[in-house]
């Protein structure tokens, strides 16, 4: 056919070598006569090495296995000869893995259905990093390791369904970490990520945040956790504030304050910080109720706050004893009258007084009254005020002298030598408020009775 060949025989008589074109690689019939070839046989003069130029006039090396089936290739890429490429091949002549080269190195390795399983190397959108592709028995790609084109690595790995299950890999900046976990319509639901510190985020079925675990607002160096409503609006929250207090905030659904757990509201005490509060507001995101122990005595106090949440309406001092109110209401049951409540009122006074009221017998126009021990130790002494009703009709009338502390002398007047009961109602102010000031200044009312803020 006007090419050379030139065989060598072995022992057997069967040629075991051929230097020519090629005449073995099918098709025979279209391989260029022009291009050369070098093949070795075995003793059955079976072809098994083929040293050759292909028709693409690109070099190949072709090692057979003893059933005849290629065994390696080396030579170009189907369809690029001027790329390289070795495939290994199984008993049935499959590639099973190929190393090749193109606008970058990969390498490929297919399952015994003959779909690709894994490939190493770089990838058409990202050909200057490397990745590694792993697929399914259907040759679809389940799992990707790869780094991307800001030089970050990344991890993917898909769904029988082909959506994302989990994603790790860098945050919105590629120096920071973030894992993506997903539901299987491929919607992300957990976000664990890292900026100057570490947070989570978790979504609900609508895709909005429901938890997020994360620094606090104030300081990224304190810890806080936010729970969100359907709409993904912040409701409530626990966090570490920047003066390191621990603190719960409630919201209702218009975005104002409910319930406030915190701190003592009142900043000019050395160790409010310590000191615990409640906080309870109405609709309007104004304070009307709180619960604190007081930094400064350390003592418990219970502020009910008007509809302004200005003044207090009622407080209740654990220092003093103190109540502070707009009016004392005492409500009691009708005692002869069925669904009849009473509502008394307590007498205002502008001083702290003791009282104390009784009935005293005059005979023959003297009586000597004692008073209680306690209210004689509780009276200030020459703060005395005695009013008394004498009940009877013929009485000359009454009056008292009080010949020592603690008792009263009450008699007859114009030497009237009566008997009858006298009425007697003692009042006197209580020791130590003999300097007792009604009219206060705004300052002097928060500091006597230690107020909160009240309305913050």
């Amino acid at each position: 056919g006007g090419s050379g060949l030139i065989r060598t025989y072995g022992e057997n008589g069967n040629y075991n070598a051929e230097i020519g074109w090629d005449r073995l690689t099918p098709p025979t019939e279209d391989n260029d006569k022009n291009h050369g070839a070098i093949a070795l046989f075995d003793e059955d003069q079976d072809d098994r090495v083929k040293l050759l130029i292909n028709s693409d006039s690109a070099g190949a090396l072709i090692l057979d296995g003893s059933n005849g089936n290629g065994n390696v290739i080396l030579g170009g890429t189907d369809g690029f000869p001027d790329f390289g490429r070795i495939a290994v091949l199984n008993s049935d002549g499959e590639t099973s893995a190929s190393l090749s080269a193109g606008r970058y190195g990969f390498l490929d390795m297919f399952g015994e259905n003959g779909s690709k399983s894994v490939r190493i190397g770089g990838t058409i959108s990202h050909p200057d990093e490397g990745a590694v592709l792993l697929s399914d028995d259907q040759g679809e790609e389940r799992a990707s390791l790869q780094v991307d084109s800001e030089g970050a690595g990344e991890l993917v790995l898909d769904g029988p369904n082909g959506n994302r299950n989990v994603v790790l890999g860098p945050n919105v900046t590629p120096d920071y970490g973030r894992a993506l976990f997903f539901d299987s319509d491929g919607e992300e639901k957990v976000l664990l990520g890292a900026s100057n510190s570490g947070f989570m985020i978790l979504y609900g079925p609508n895709g909005n945040p429901n938890v997020q675990i994360e620094d606090s607002e104030s300081d990224q160096n304190n810890g806080k956790v936010a729970l969100a409503d359907s709409q993904g609006s912040e409701r409530a929250k626990l966090e570490i504030n920047s003066d390191g207090l621990g603190e719960l905030l409630l919201d209702g659904p218009n975005g104002n304050p409910n319930v406030r757990i915190w701190r003592d509201q009142r900043d000019d005490t050395s160790d409010f910080h310590n000191s615990g509060g409640i906080s309870l507001y109405g609709d309007q995101g104004i304070s009307v109720a709180e619960f604190y122990v007081s930094g400064s005595n350390h003592s418990g106090s219970l502020g009910l706050f008007n509809t302004g949440g200005v003044t207090q309406t009622i407080y209740l001092n654990g220092h003093n004893g103190g109540v502070v109110a707009n009016s004392f209401l005492e409500l009691k049951q009708h005692p002869l009258k069925t669904n009849t409540p009473l509502v008394y009122s307590a007498v205002s006074s502008r001083q702290p007084t003791l009282i104390h009221s009784g009935v005293a017998r005059l005979e023959g126009g003297r009586a000597r009254v004692d008073l209680p021990e306690d209210f004689v130790a509780l009276a200030e002494p020459g703060s005395l005020v005695v009013n008394l009703s004498p009940a009877s009709l013929n009485s000359k009338g009454v009056a008292f002298e009080i010949p020592e502390h603690g008792s009263l002398q009450i008699g007859e007047l114009n030497g009237g030598a009566g008997s009858y009961d006298v009425h007697y109602t003692v009042t006197a102010l209580e020791v130590g408020q003999a300097d007792y000031k009604t009219e206060l200044t705004q300052a002097e009312y928060e500091k006597r009775f230690d107020l909160p803020k009240g309305n913050e």
